[in-house]
């Protein structure tokens, strides 16, 4: 069983989501800052250095721990479904809702406070920040099991 859930590629998928993921948040906090800087060279260094950290810190406990499993159940799902295109928009449908349930649990458990979704952009950001890693998971491990078929 364990074999199953930690195959190549969700390990793969979970590595590569982890460190997409402390990017993208990086470039986001990154943006909202009012600090210039206009050396490339620093810029680049603190964005890869803190990108790195904060993907080993707080993202991938989070991939690894709930991401793997979740994805693994979802495989087991929908592996009955013969038909390829509604087995993958399935499998994708049902990344996005679970990447929004950790995401969910992931406020309640490590922050306390939920997010107030009364505001538009704090939703426009939650759902973002929920369902692109899911995505991006679904994404890489979908196409890293389409080459270790073909291989």
């Amino acid at each position: 069983m364990l074999k199953n859930i930690f195959s190549k590629s969700k390990l793969l998928a979970a590595c590569i989501t982890s460190f997409n993921m402390g990017f993208v948040f990086t470039m986001i906090t990154e943006s909202a800052s009012k600090e210039i800087n206009t050396a490339f060279f620093t810029v680049a260094s603190e964005v890869l250095l803190f990108s790195f950290l904060f993907s080993l810190w707080y993202i991938a406990p989070i991939v690894f721990l709930a991401g793997i499993p979740a994805s693994a159940g979802i495989d087991k799902i929908t592996s009955g479904i013969m038909n390829t295109e509604a087995g993958n928009t399935l499998r994708a449908v049902l990344h996005v809702l679970a990447g929004i349930v950790i995401a969910l649990l992931a406020y309640f458990v490590l922050g306390g406070v939920f997010p107030d979704f009364n505001n538009r952009e704090m939703i426009i950001n939650f759902i973002f920040l929920s369902a692109y890693p899911s995505v991006f998971f679904w994404l890489i491990d979908t196409l890293a099991n389409k080459k270790n078929t073909k291989a």
